[in-house]
């Protein structure tokens, strides 16, 4: 189950799109043979109603979670475009969640990336960061680089109180960034619970689309036009369009002359 999860967070977005457009076909399909059974007229029909009922509303539901994983994957997409490997950024440092000079070693399909922090020729200041490390972090916090990026705020008073306030805050990210993945894995593996109900409903639904193709009632007469091919060489376009094109004229007999005889009834006499 790990694996399969993890090979649908690795979707691209134009896979996730064409599985929305495949989605949304089939459920025009499905209105359509709903249409035919306002008022099922048997048992069969009836469960045959209840079932496509049911592959609509799975549909329905795998369509909205798809669309929620596009809108995920497009934010990411957008988050990796705006930075590329060797772009030097601000980034936040994991000890007190204050933004230093950085350089973006690699960035990952997961919307994280690995950045290099450079390295104080001074040694370490009043925050302890004195750089030459390799942290990973999100590719949303990244800041692009400033005119001023080392400049110093004035002293502050309130100091340790904000480093606290920082840690509780960068607590707080961690704590949403990993309640969003949870999220996310949940719709995943959601959709591929759909996707399998689905699947063990296709049987039912594909002998349901054969019949109903298959019946009388619902059959459509077919036509041959005039103008099409004579089924023989000896055909004329046009010509014996019942089935007897190609065939030779038929026969004429001559028929005899008609020889009135007399009639040999009993004629009265009268007296």
């Amino acid at each position: 189950m790990a694996s399969a999860l993890s090979s649908m967070i690795g979707k691209k977005d134009d896979d996730l799109k064409a599985n929305l457009r495949n989605y949304e076909v089939q459920l025009q399909q499905v209105d359509a043979a709903l249409s035919t059974l306002k008022e099922p007229e048997n048992d069969e029909e009836e469960k045959n109603k209840a079932e496509l009922l049911k592959l609509k509303e799975d549909l329905e539901n795998v369509m909205q979670l798809t669309k929620g994983l596009i809108e995920v994957e497009e934010g990411e997409n957008n988050d990796e475009d705006a930075f590329k490997t060797g772009d030097l950024v601000l980034a936040p440092w994991s000890e007190n969640g204050l933004y230093y000079k950085a350089t973006i070693e690699d960035i990952t399909s997961d919307g994280q990336c690995n950045v290099y922090f450079m390295k104080r020729d001074s040694g370490a200041d009043d925050d302890g960061f004195k750089g030459g490390i390799t942290e990973v972090c999100l590719v949303s916090f990244l800041k692009p680089m400033q005119s001023n990026p080392n400049k110093r705020p004035p002293p502050n008073p309130h100091k340790e109180q904000e480093k606290g306030n920082k840690r509780v805050k960068r607590y707080q990210q961690q704590v949403a960034r990993e309640a969003q993945k949870r999220k996310q894995q949940k719709k995943i593996q959601r959709v591929k619970e759909l996707e399998d109900e689905r699947e063990k409903d296709k049987n039912k639904w594909q002998t349901f689309h054969n019949k109903f193709q298959s019946s009388k009632k619902y059959q459509v007469a077919h036509h041959s036009s005039i103008f099409a091919s004579p089924s023989t060489i000896e055909g004329k376009v046009g010509v014996g369009t019942c089935g007897i094109g190609g065939k030779p004229m038929t026969d004429y007999v001559v028929a005899e002359k008609y020889k009135p005889t007399k009639s040999r009834l009993h004629k009265p006499t009268t007296k």
